[in-house]
């Protein structure tokens, strides 16, 4: 099969490569590798590309070129690495907002989900002199603080997949994580038709197995008198001080594990709020009170929403009311926590820290710091193998067997004693014919690349010396307000009728949308506007006095919600305001169960929830 090498639309040269593989490892390698013989010379340069199998590789080294003379002429061999789209992520700086709500702040720091972070690295890696990169399927996971000292976004990728126990993947420029492992229905056998030319086992490291796991979680949320005065959670003392397995193959071999993340806790929703300091919890079984600490200041710690991240301090709770009210974080030096702006909202999630926790939640936190270190053993206490197979080609061609990186498989030998389902972590795949594989590597365990552990113990050490002062930072959430940049083009914003006009059934009863602007950065439409409340507000704005301007961040063709504050005749609560551009932006909006709000006349209480620009 004959390739075309191209320099942006410009074929350089077609040609048929010798020896061309297309190599992928899990959260590592993808690259085209093969090479050329010519009869002359020719310029390669950095970032020519090359398509195989329906994907786009680009040139990012020079080629090594070999003369020779056969006797009857001068031959060039060119020997190519071609490297995936997402080897351009380690090129490109992971950047925080300036004062100027600017993109260039190399020290900086974010608290957020995975999600955000994916944002961030999205808005970054379309910047810059860089485009085309968009957001898959991404996890949902808890609230982490990261500071952020130069590092590129590939490295922030891996570092993702390792904070949160998942996996990173890159499917042309839509970045992925999660975890891709499904059951692919393969098995592997020696004999005529069962799929298996050779088979390899490798030990990868056996002085890591661990038949014996003495186990520590974390230090909150624990009486002063817990299990004989530990300052960490224990296993439940019906299991024993430690857990054991395998100790009849190997001995014993003991090995210490802590888990910091699992304490006593209680993961709240807000169900009401009453002001930016105060919010209660309808659905709190126990009175605080009876559980403070003396002498320790309990913390409310918010792990979605506008507050995600933050650790304020109680100044009180009302039992009767179960109403909590915050302090304001006084350590903060950039933002104003809690503000008019940011603060707590109805169906954020919460945790109460550095307090003494009802039993049946330390009940609960013991259980769940056995099942992980159950979980850490079970995966540690055999040695680690790598299985590698030459695959029968002809049973893959004939029935058009494609390998999904990632899946498990069966392999099955009776001699070698093997009969193991691990995942599919590495492919060597023919240039030439797709359902060729010159080599599929199988591995109970998906571990990060040595350059990236590399990088993370020197990571942990940059880290542990940028988090003793983040107050320092620059400090950006996810909700923080960005300031629009100047407007260059007038665009109709619709809720059913023109922007300018009054969306009400009277001109007394509406809501105006003052002067909707756009302008276009890249592949993105920003919208900027503001909404003018009519007279009817009980909080006695006069007709014509606007509430926060919006400032919304959305891609051509592509939908974006955004909390808000609504009163209708016949609802009053958060609702979801829709923004919808497909050349012009619609604007329509939902109640928290997905209710379409049909009325005409709709008062917006707050638009907090839609002041901020989206990554």
């Amino acid at each position: 099969m004959d390739y075309t090498i191209y320099r942006g639309s410009t074929p350089v040269i077609t040609a048929r490569p010798i020896d061309g593989a297309v190599v992928r490892k899990v959260m590592a390698e993808h690259i085209v590798r093969f090479n050329l013989e010519l009869p002359e010379s020719v310029d390669f340069q950095i970032r020519d590309t090359i398509t195989v199998w329906k994907e786009t590789f680009n040139l990012n080294r020079l080629p090594e070129v070999t003369k020779s003379d056969d006797k009857k002429a001068l031959i060039y061999t060119y020997n190519f690495q071609f490297e995936a789209r997402f080897y351009d992520l380690a090129k490109i700086i992971v950047l925080g907002l300036d004062a100027n709500n600017l993109f260039t702040k190399v020290n900086h720091t974010l608290t957020g989900t995975a999600d955000a972070f994916i944002d961030l690295i999205i808005y970054n890696a379309n910047g810059r002199g860089h485009s085309g990169w968009t957001k898959g399927v991404v996890a949902q996971t808890h609230t982490v603080t990261r500071a952020f000292a130069g590092e590129n976004c590939l490295e922030i990728l891996s570092w993702l997949a390792q904070e949160f126990d998942l996996e990173w993947w890159v499917k042309d420029q839509v970045i992925y994580l999660g975890m891709q492992a499904k059951t692919s229905g393969l098995k592997f056998e020696y004999g005529k038709g069962k799929g298996l030319y050779k088979l390899i086992r490798t030990n990868l490291d056996a002085s890591n197995v661990v038949t014996r796991l003495i186990v520590e979680g974390g230090t909150k949320n624990l009486r002063g008198d817990y299990r004989n005065f530990s300052n960490r959670l224990l296993i439940p003392e019906s299991a024993g001080p430690w857990l054991e397995k395998n100790i009849d193959k190997f001995g014993i071999i003991e090995h210490t594990e802590t888990f910091e993340d699992i304490f006593p806790n209680r993961a709240g929703t807000i169900t009401n709020v009453i002001d930016k300091y105060t919010f209660s919890d309808s659905t709190l079984e126990f009175n605080v009170n009876d559980y403070l600490l003396p002498g320790i200041t309990a913390t409310i710690g918010f792990d979605t929403g506008p507050l995600s991240g933050y650790e304020l301090e109680l100044a009180s709770f009302d039992n009767a009311t179960k109403t909590f009210v915050v302090n304001k974080n006084e350590d903060e030096k950039a933002l104003e926590i809690p503000s008019d702006v940011i603060h707590a909202q109805r169906g954020d999630r919460y945790k109460i820290f550095n307090i003494e926790m009802p039993q049946n939640y330390v009940d609960l936190a013991e259980t769940e710091l056995q099942a992980a270190a159950q979980s850490y053993l079970d995966k540690n206490s055999i040695p680690r193998v790598m299985y590698a197979v030459e695959p029968d080609r002809l049973l893959f061609k004939r029935k058009g067997i494609r390998v999904n990186l990632g899946d498990y498989a069966n392999i099955a030998d009776e001699p070698m004693d093997v009969d193991v389902n691990p995942r599919m972590v590495a492919t060597e795949q023919d240039m030439h014919e797709e359902t060729y594989y010159h080599r599929i590597e199988f591995s109970e365990n998906v571990s990060i690349p040595a350059i990236v552990r590399q990088y993370a113990a020197q990571d942990l050490y940059r880290q542990t010396l940028l988090t003793r002062n983040l107050s320092g930072l620059t400090s950006m959430v996810r909700t923080t307000p960005i300031k629009p940049t100047p407007t260059k083009y007038d665009i109709s914003l619709y809720t059913g009728f023109v922007a300018g006009t009054e969306y009400g059934d009277n001109a007394n009863d509406g809501i105006t949308a003052d002067r909707p602007l756009y302008w276009q950065e890249e592949n993105t439409i920003k919208l900027s506007g503001i909404i003018i409340q009519p007279s009817a507000l009980s909080s006695g704005q006069r007709r014509g006095s606007a509430l926060p301007a919006f400032n919304l961040a959305i891609r051509p063709k592509t939908q974006q919600r955004c909390p808000v504050q609504v009163k209708t005749s016949l609802y009053t609560g958060t609702g979801s305001m829709r923004i919808t551009v497909e050349g012009d932006a619609y604007i329509t909006f939902t109640t928290q169960t997905g209710e379409l709000i049909r009325e005409s006349l709709i008062y917006f209480i707050d638009l907090a929830g839609a002041n901020f620009t989206l990554l």
